[in-house]
């Protein structure tokens, strides 16, 4: 299907061979160079590489990653794995639009379409819808078509297991409310409380798995994917210790493995402090419940505060990521006919 020994991108009866560049065939400079960003796959390190901090910071640091249960660290080496690639599909798509054949009306057989990123995108978009038939005749970089196949790849995983986490979220937000019916777990405050905690981060782990599949059910275009790894990889170190790609996509588990933990507690609790006839009432101090009420706030206080990170973070994906690559492969349009007319 990929004619990778001439390391070009052929379009029909036009071949373009960048080892043996002429003056009809060389691509002018690209405008972008300066500006454009580069995925740095070091910049999204694992906790333990992650720059370390001193005094205050570096405690609530080491609070922070324990409340993560270390779950992000699963991501990482999974996105990075894509960072690479999309680079290299990134630059050689950019390289593709800089040329002037794609546009020519010889190459399509078709009137001559203008020079727009819009124009460009759709272009591409044909290519790739066709390059899975037999007798497809277009060429496409083999970087963004291999880019193309892992982003898809990726993201259908992605979905399938926070489908898998909601499916578990459901079933055990059931068993949680049947404490609350149970005698001597309903009168004791601790094991009610516990389930309190472990019922509220059900909840929330079973929302940010329904806002992610509603989300990322609609990323699945290679273009986005590029420019997702661009964005993924373009934070600031400070910020990323606290939110980055990896932490929002381990919430869904994170929230679950809490609520397990909790519900686990929970039973426990129940198991130790009821007997075969459970008293009336239990002796716990009013600081206690005091305590444990603070607690469930906090942790619904918390859910709350990265349901908002994530509405922040979603008003940057969507039309906004396709906003962002064209107006990249505007620049490089822009750059070559400018280059062209000099």
């Amino acid at each position: 299907m990929f004619d990778n020994s001439a390391g070009n991108y052929n379009v029909v009866n036009q071949p373009y061979n960048s080892q043996v560049p002429t003056a009809a065939n060389t691509p002018p400079p690209l405008a972008h160079t300066a500006t454009q960003p580069r995925i740095d796959s070091e910049k999204l390190a694992p906790d333990v590489e992650r720059r370390p901090l001193t005094g205050f910071i570096s405690l609530f640091y080491s609070l922070y990653t324990t409340f993560l249960l270390q779950l992000p660290n699963v991501y990482i080496s999974r996105i990075e794995r894509l960072g690479g690639q999309a680079e290299l599909a990134s630059e050689d798509i950019l390289k593709m639009a800089a040329r002037s054949d794609w546009s020519n009306p010889s190459s399509r057989n078709n009137s001559a379409i203008p020079r727009t990123s819009k124009a460009f995108l759709d272009y591409v978009a044909t290519l790739e819808s066709n390059v899975r038939e037999a007798n497809d005749v277009y060429k496409l970089p083999v970087s963004y078509l291999s880019l193309g196949r892992k982003w898809q790849g990726f993201v259908d995983s992605l979905l399938q297991e926070w489908q898998t986490l909601n499916l578990v979220s459901a079933l055990l937000v059931p068993g949680i409310l049947t404490v609350f019916q149970v005698d001597g777990a309903s009168n004791d405050p601790i094991t009610r409380y516990l389930a309190f905690w472990s019922l509220i981060s059900a909840l929330l782990s079973l929302l940010y798995g329904c806002l992610f599949i509603i989300q990322f059910s609609q990323m699945k275009k290679t273009t986005v994917g590029i420019e997702w790894m661009t964005e993924a990889f373009r934070q600031d170190n400070n910020a990323k210790m606290f939110w980055a790609v990896d932490i929002m996509l381990a919430l869904p588990a994170i929230w679950l493995a809490w609520s397990i933990l909790a519900f686990i507690v929970c039973i426990m609790t129940f198991l130790w402090r009821a007997g075969p006839i459970p008293p009336d009432s239990f002796n716990t101090p009013n600081s206690m419940i005091l305590g444990f009420r603070i607690f469930i706030s906090s942790v619904l206080g918390i859910g709350s505060v990265y349901c908002i990170l994530i509405f922040y973070t979603f008003q940057r994906y969507g039309l906004n990521l396709d906003a962002a690559i064209a107006r990249r492969i505007q620049l490089v349009i822009d750059g070559s006919q400018l280059a062209a007319s000099t």
